[in-house]
C-alpha cells in the first residue's frame, strides 16, 4: 500500500472492510510527497498495527518530517530472490548483442538501470564515463536502462559530448534483459544524491542486483543507499557534490579497468 497512501479515501474503505492487523510499509519517497500535506500519513500511521521501513534512513526521515505513531516500528531491508535469479536462463553474448544492437566484443560494459530522475545522478555517471573514454582511452559501452523525466536531458548531454556511439539508452528493460546485461557488465553506476529534499533513495534494490552479478557498484553516500552497500563487497560511495571525490572514483575505476583489460 506504499503508494496508495496518496489515495487516503481508499484506506478508509480498507479500514472499514478488513479487520485485524493493519501493517504499513514506507519507502521514503512516499513520505516526502506528503511533507506539505501530512494528514493522510498521520491518519494511516495512527491506525497501523505495525509500521515497517525499508531502511534506517527512511525511518529517520519519518521522524524528521514530524510524523509519529504509537505502533511498533521495524526496519525490513529489501532482499533478492536468489533462487529465482539462479533459475533464469540468461541471454548469451550473441543474444544480448542482438537484443540491444551493439557489438560487445573487446569492450568493457557499464550499466545504470533505474528510473531516470535527477537524484539518481546519471548525469554525473555520464561525466565519469566521458573521462574514462576521452582521457583514459578505455573502450566502454555504457547502457542506461529505464525511463523518466530526465531522459531527454541525458540524451542531449550524450549527444553534446559526442559519445552516442558509446552511451546507449534502452528505455524500459524486462527482467531477462536487465539481468543478462548486468551479468555482462563490470561496473554499475547510480551515484544518487540529495537534490534539495524533493526526492529520496530509500534503499536501492538495483544495487543488490548489480552486486549479485559481480559488478563494481558506484552509489551515492545519501539515503538508504549507504545501508544497501552493507550487503556488498565490491563498491564505492561517492559524494557527487565534491569534485575531488568524483576524481577519486574516476581514478579508482581506471585502475579497475586496467585489470579487466589485462
Amino acid at each position: 500500500f506504499t503508494y496508495q497512501v496518496h489515495q487516503p479515501d481508499l484506506f478508509k474503505i480498507l479500514y472499514q472492510k478488513f479487520k485485524g492487523d493493519q501493517w504499513m510499509l514506507y519507502h521514503g519517497l512516499d513520505l516526502l510527497g506528503f511533507k506539505r500535506f501530512p494528514k493522510p500519513v498521520e491518519d494511516v500511521s495512527r491506525n497501523a498495527t505495525r509500521i515497517l521501513f525499508n531502511s534506517k534512513a527512511t525511518k529517520n526521515l519519518f521522524t524528521e518530517l514530524g510524523f509519529s505513531s504509537a505502533a511498533p516500528q521495524d526496519v525490513i531491508y529489501p532482499f533478492l530472490d536468489e533462487d529465482h535469479l539462479r533459475a533464469l536462463k540468461l541471454y548469451s553474448v550473441d543474444q544480448l548483442e542482438s537484443s540491444i544492437g551493439v557489438d560487445l566484443k573487446n569492450t568493457i560494459v557499464f550499466t545504470s538501470i533505474c528510473r531516470l530522475v535527477k537524484r539518481k545522478g546519471i548525469h554525473f555517471a555520464i561525466d565519469i564515463v566521458e573521462t574514462l573514454i576521452k582521457d583514459k582511452h578505455f573502450n566502454i559501452q555504457y547502457f542506461i536502462g529505464g525511463a523518466g523525466p530526465e531522459m531527454q536531458f541525458l540524451k542531449d548531454k550524450v549527444e553534446r559530448i559526442g559519445l552516442s556511439a558509446h552511451i546507449h539508452f534502452l528505455g524500459y528493460v524486462d527482467d531477462l534483459l536487465k539481468y543478462s546485461l548486468l551479468n555482462k557488465s563490470k561496473v554499475f553506476l547510480m551515484p544518487n544524491y540529495d537534490d534539495g529534499g524533493g526526492d529520496f533513495e530509500g534503499f536501492g534494490i538495483s544495487f543488490l542486483e548489480a552486486g549479485y552479478y559481480g559488478n563494481h557498484v558506484i552509489a551515492g553516500n545519501h539515503g538508504g543507499a549507504i545501508e544497501a552497500m552493507e550487503a556488498l563487497d565490491d563498491f564505492d560511495l561517492v559524494d557527487v557534490h565534491n569534485k575531488h571525490d568524483l576524481k577519486r572514483i574516476e581514478n579508482k575505476l581506471a585502475k579497475l579497468l586496467e585489470g579487466y583489460a589485462n
